[in-house]
């Protein structure tokens, strides 16, 4: 009889824990379709959102890779097929194919010109090295060189 309580007592929890999944945050919260890398990949946390099998349902869009992380945090590779359209793809997560959770992801359209903007390069960075070697000029020995490029009141 004790075997059975404790069957029972186990399966109860487990049934109340896996239907407790809840998605509190995607990241990024959107993505681009007409990329010039068609993969992307999604960080999902939520209440044991970890523990899912996640699936979709959709023409061009693939699970490439699911990875879990903890009970908490998912990470999943979409693959886009080169020719979709914007949309709102519908992410399911479950569990022995029931649905314990749902979240609608928005693939918007490309703003036109956008493949042609300049990215962030080095060379916005350039005018950090002469601030350090100004600082480096003001001081005569390495000790008192390290103190003034990493001390909190030069970096604020």
């Amino acid at each position: 009889m004790k075997k059975y309580l404790f069957v029972a007592f186990i399966l109860f929890f487990y049934c109340i824990s896996v239907a407790q999944v809840t998605i509190d945050h995607v990241e990024p919260p959107n993505w681009w379709v007409g990329m010039k890398n068609n993969t992307v990949q999604l960080m999902i946390h939520g209440n044991n959102i970890g523990r899912t099998d996640p699936l979709v349902n959709m023409k061009g869009v693939k699970i490439k890779k699911s990875q879990k992380a903890g009970a908490d945090y998912l990470f999943l590779d979409l693959q886009l097929a080169r020719d979709l359209k914007p949309c709102s793809i519908q992410l399911s997560f479950n569990d022995d194919r029931k649905p314990l959770a749902t979240w609608n992801y928005e693939l918007k359209a490309r703003e036109i010109g956008s493949a042609q903007r300049k990215s962030f390069t080095t060379a916005e960075l350039s005018s950090i090295p002469t601030i350090q070697t100004k600082l480096c000029t003001q001081s005569s020995s390495l000790a008192d060189q390290a103190t003034i490029l990493y001390s909190p009141a030069t970096i604020f």
